[in-house]
C-alpha cells in the first residue's frame, strides 16, 4: 500500500507535538507532512502540502476546523477528513459530515480509534488510486483503439511505443504507475506490443526495456499532443512500422532507456523519409499528399510536422531544393538551361528562369558565367 501525507490542524500545541512525534504514523501507512495551530495557517500551507488526509480539530482561534474546510474545499478537493473535537454535540456533527468529514473523533483522543480510523481512509485512497488506474487505462485504451475523441486525463504528454519482439521470445510488461503517470502495455498480435505512457510514465520503461534487450528487435514511437490524437498516431506507428524499408532495419536494441530514446519519433523519420523521396523526384511533379502517402500519413498531418520539424512549407522546401539542384547544375555541368529546367521539375523554360532569378537575384546563364569561371 501506498503512503499517504496528513495534516495535522490543533491548537494545543502539546497535542500537535505529540500526536506528530510519538504517534506511529507508518504503521497505518501515513506520514505527517504539515502542522498547523489554526485554519487560517492551515489554509496557507495547503497547497504546498499537498495532503491526502486532513486531521483537524473543530474549535480553534482566528478560523476554526469548519471555516477552514469550507474555505478549502471550494478551491481544492481533499480525499479524506477526520475531524477532532471535545464537543459531543449533534450540530458539529453535522456541519463537519456537511463539509465531507471521513470519521468525527472525540477527545481526549483515543489513540487506537485514530489508527483505525486512519486505515480506513488509507484504504479507501487506495481503492481510489486503483479505480483512477483503471479509468486512466481504460481511456487511453479506448483512445488510441477505438478513435475515442472525448478523453479528460490529468496529464500533459502522452507517448506510443510499437515493439516488434523476436521470434520464439515472449515479455511480460510489468505495469507501472503512480500520481504522476502510468505506463502499460496492450498486445497489438503475434509478436508485437504497443506500450502507452501517460505523464511521467515514460521513465518507468527503463528497468522494464533493460530486462528485455534481447528479446526486442524493432520499434516506432509516437508522442501525440492529446489523447483525442493517440489513435492517429497508432496509425502512424503501425504503418510505419509495417513499410518495407522499416522492416530492414534494426532500429531497437535497448541497453537501457536512455539507448531507447535515440530511436527517432515517426514524424521525424517521416520527414526524413519525405526528404529523400523528394531528391530522388525532383524532375517530376511533387505534390504533398502524394508524398504523405509514400511515408504513411495522412496528408493534413504530414503537413503539419513536415512545416514543425523542418520550419517550412512542403511547396517551399520542393523549390528551394530544385532551385539547389539547378545551382548545382549550373555550376558543374555544361547543360543547357533548358534541359536542367526539365531535371529540375519545370517543363516551361522562361517560367524556370524566372523563379531561379528570384532566388538568387540574376538569370541562369549569369549565374553560370560567374561561376563556372572561378
Amino acid at each position: 500500500m501506498s503512503m499517504y501525507r496528513v495534516m495535522l490542524i490543533d491548537d494545543e500545541p502539546l497535542l500537535l507535538q505529540s500526536l506528530k512525534e510519538t504517534f506511529p504514523w507508518s504503521e497505518y501507512y501515513c506520514e505527517v507532512t504539515a502542522t498547523a495551530s489554526n485554519g487560517r495557517e492551515a489554509l496557507h500551507a495547503f497547497e504546498e502540502a499537498a495532503p491526502d488526509i486532513v486531521v483537524t480539530d473543530i474549535k480553534m482561534p482566528d478560523m476554526d476546523g469548519i471555516s477552514f474546510l469550507k474555505e478549502v474545499l471550494q478551491q481544492r478537493s481533499v480525499d479524506e477528513i477526520i475531524v477532532l473535537s471535545g464537543y459531543d454535540d449533534f450540530k458539529f456533527v453535522r456541519d463537519a459530515l456537511k463539509y465531507k468529514a471521513f470519521h468525527y473523533l472525540l477527545k481526549p483522543l483515543d489513540r487506537a480509534e485514530l489508527g483505525e480510523t486512519l486505515l480506513q481512509a488509507a484504504a479507501s485512497l487506495e481503492e481510489k488510486r486503483k479505480t483512477n488506474k483503471r479509468f486512466w487505462k481504460e481511456e487511453l485504451i479506448q483512445a488510441a483503439t477505438q478513435h475515442k475523441q472525448e478523453v479528460t486525463l490529468p496529464f500533459s504528454s502522452f507517448s506510443l511505443f510499437y515493439l516488434t519482439v523476436k521470434e520464439g521470445k515472449d515479455i511480460s510488461w510489468k505495469e507501472k504507475s503512480d500520481t504522476s503517470g502510468i505506463c502499460f502495455s496492450y498486445p497489438l498480435g503475434p509478436g508485437t506490443v504497443l506500450l502507452i505512457c501517460a505523464g511521467d510514465g515514460v521513465p518507468f520503461l527503463e528497468e522494464e526495456l533493460s530486462k528485455y534487450e534481447n528479446a526486442l528487435k524493432k520499434g516506432a514511437w509516437s508522442s501525440p499532443a492529446s489523447p483525442s490524437q493517440l489513435a492517429e498516431a497508432l496509425d502512424e506507428v503501425y504503418m510505419y512500422a509495417a513499410s518495407a524499408e522499416y522492416m530492414d532495419e534494426t532500429i531497437i536494441t535497448p541497453a537501457s532507456y536512455s539507448a531507447f530514446q535515440e530511436i527517432e519519433p515517426v514524424s521525424l523519420q517521416a520527414v526524413r523519409q519525405a526528404k529523400t523521396w523528394i531528391d530522388h523526384h525532383l524532375s517530376e511533379p511533387l505534390r504533398s499528399e502524394e508524398t504523405a502517402r509514400h511515408v504513411g500519413l495522412s496528408p493534413s498531418y504530414f503537413s503539419t510536422v513536415f512545416k514543425q520539424t523542418m520550419h517550412i512549407s512542403f511547396s517551399d522546401y520542393v523549390k528551394q531544393r530544385r532551385m539547389e539542384k539547378a545551382e548545382q547544375l549550373l555550376r558543374e555541368t555544361n547543360k543547357p538551361a533548358y534541359e536542367i529546367a526539365l531535371l529540375v521539375g519545370y517543363e516551361d523554360q522562361r517560367y524556370f528562369s524566372q523563379i531561379f532569378r528570384r532566388h538568387f537575384h540574376m538569370t541562369p546563364s549569369a549565374y553560370r558565367r560567374e561561376h563556372q569561371s572561378t
